[in-house]
């Protein structure tokens, strides 16, 4: 007659700590998953808001159309706006923004304060004369 014991020892399986362990892993890596993907979610709702915002102000700011934006400066001080090319050459033009430069931001949002700059009717500006020397 064979001995119970012998028999017992003999089945492999899982203990009741190894599943909790596994268990335990298992939960872990649940909240990284869901973490990572609510960061990716919100990355790419951030990314669509940020798509929205530049094809509706990207046509504004390409055709200079200074009916549909904003003076940079809108208290009615000198809206002048000087861009210098190579160190050397320096053009002058009034400043427009696409957005409502006094509207509330919110700084919360990813990609919220998006507000393309231009130039409308950039001139020549003269470098000033230097005095010869002799």
């Amino acid at each position: 007659m064979k001995d119970n014991s012998s028999k017992k020892k003999k089945l492999k399986g899982m203990t009741l700590v190894e599943i909790v362990i596994s268990l335990a892993v298992l939960g872990i890596l649940t909240v990284l998953v869901v973490g990572t993907s609510n960061l990716i979610d919100a990355y790419t709702r951030s990314a669509n808001n940020v798509n929205k915002k530049v094809a509706f102000q990207a046509p504004i700011a390409e055709t200079g159309n200074y009916d549909k934006a904003y003076k940079i400066d809108s208290s009615g001080a000198d809206n002048k706006i000087k861009i210098t090319i190579n160190n050397n050459i320096d053009y002058e033009g009034e400043g427009y923004v696409t957005v409502d430069p006094d509207a509330p931001v919110d700084e919360n949002e990813l990609g919220g304060n998006l507000g393309l700059k231009f130039v409308v009717n950039p001139q020549y500006v003269a470098p000033p004369a230097t005095p010869e020397s002799p």
